[in-house]
């Protein structure tokens, strides 16, 4: 298993993230939506994606299944390994600006190349509750 640079990464995830108002976009919750291009003011990624190359950019948008109810939700990276289990790479605190957004983008940025090739889950997850509020795997090769 390749070891990622715990702040490298951490830096990476907080650098990119962004909040908007509830209703930005008509998409059911709780589902992390991965792509290569990521708009973070519509909250919308054009082309949604299940797996890219460690060459690749790679965004995502958080669709909440609830508002954040909170100022900072926590944001998890796991390995997923072939029989599904899975191993903790990276939790981090990412701020809200307003405690009613229900979607949460994360810029395009280099992730792939910093985590290399398997199968990772994103989630976000409000820690008054630990109620996961969005969840999505990506595959990176």
């Amino acid at each position: 298993m390749r070891r990622v640079p715990l702040l490298l990464l951490i830096g990476l995830i907080v650098a990119a993230c962004g909040s908007a108002s509830p209703g930005a976009t008509d998409f059911p919750g709780g589902k992390v939506v991965f792509g290569t291009t990521v708009d973070t003011q519509a909250m919308s990624v054009p082309n949604p994606v299940t797996a890219v190359a460690t060459s690749d950019s790679l965004g995502w948008v958080a669709y909440l299944s609830d508002s954040a109810n909170a100022t900072a939700l926590t944001v998890t990276i796991a390995s997923v390994d072939p029989g599904g289990a899975e191993t903790l790479l990276a939790t981090q605190s990412v701020g809200i600006a307003d405690p009613a957004d229900n979607e949460l983008g994360h810029s395009a940025s280099t992730l792939p190349a910093t985590l290399g090739a398997g199968t990772y889950t994103v989630r976000y997850i409000r820690p008054s509750d630990s109620n996961v509020l969005a969840a999505g795997t990506i595959t990176i090769h």
